[in-house]
């Protein structure tokens, strides 16, 4: 008869070890979803003063920017792929790093853009901006998920 201690029985260790895949799974989910977000929110307003004395007020997207459109495009689809290479933890943190350098590249050009748009016109920073770092975050949390899953794995594997 099996014994029902969930340290003892094997049903248990493999649900417990499923229920951590998905927690960082889960963290990856909500990497691509800021990083999804941030792509179509604004990340700023400037204000350029007209000759007659008016004022224009325009947002700074992602859509109005090829360079960073793509770096955001990029990692918010390597985010969503990484959820499913789950059965090969060296992959996984590959596709993950790349995907935090892509959110780096587009935490560099949303500075440099508002910096550089600070020249031309008054900056009005906007809050999505913030979702980059959520999403820089959620993918370092998930990615010592990952190595703590490999850790866990290697050290069943040294018992058997």
């Amino acid at each position: 008869m099996l014994s029902t201690h969930p340290y003892l029985c094997p049903i248990y260790q493999h649900v417990i070890i499923m229920q951590i895949q998905r927690i960082q799974s889960l963290l990856l989910l909500i990497a691509a979803v800021c990083m999804a977000v941030f792509t179509c929110l604004p990340f700023g307003y400037w204000t350029q003063p007209l000759e007659d004395g008016s004022r224009v007020i325009a947002p700074i997207t992602a859509y109005d920017f090829i360079g960073l459109l793509i770096p955001a495009v990029t990692g918010t689809i390597l985010l969503l792929i990484d959820i499913f290479l789950f059965k090969n933890f060296k992959l996984q943190k590959t596709v993950l790093i790349i995907s935090m350098m892509m959110t780096l590249v587009c935490i560099g050009i949303v500075i440099y853009i508002n910096c550089d748009h600070a020249t031309i016109g008054t900056l009005h920073w906007a809050g999505s901006g913030l979702l980059l770092i959520a999403t820089l975050v959620a993918s370092i949390a998930a990615f010592s998920r990952i190595r703590a899953d490999e850790r866990l794995l290697n050290s069943y594997n040294r018992l058997r």
